[in-house]
């Protein structure tokens, strides 16, 4: 009935954010890459911000959390972070890809056809 359709439609939208959100994500893993490299705080901030609010579509999770504190200690202390910080939350945004290509994956397989 009505509410397996707006289920299947709510679904639907969901995958289509992921999917954008998925399309998009080497491209800004490049401008926070390519902003550190140029050493752009502000085009950096920028960046993270970005990625920051993109993220938080999907709900509170870990890398928001690191994305807020780095974007905060660029503002606050106007210094770029170092390059162990930025590599270990390169690897938090990969890993956050993988598990939302995983979960949609396997939400797909368990929603009511």
């Amino acid at each position: 009935g009505q509410l397996m359709k707006d289920y299947h439609d709510s679904f639907e939208l969901l995958v289509e954010v992921a999917q954008e959100f998925l399309d998009h994500l080497p491209e800004q893993r490049r401008q926070i890459t390519d902003s550190y490299n140029a050493k752009n705080k502000e085009s950096l901030k920028q960046a993270l911000h970005k990625l920051k609010g993109s993220v938080s579509i999907f709900g509170p999770s870990h890398l928001q959390a690191e994305l807020i504190e780095v974007e905060s200690h660029i503002a606050d202390h106007d210094l770029l972070p170092e390059p162990e910080i930025l590599n270990a939350l390169n690897v938090q945004i990969v890993d956050f890809g993988e598990s939302l290509k995983y979960e949609i994956l396997e939400a797909d397989t368990k929603r009511p056809a």
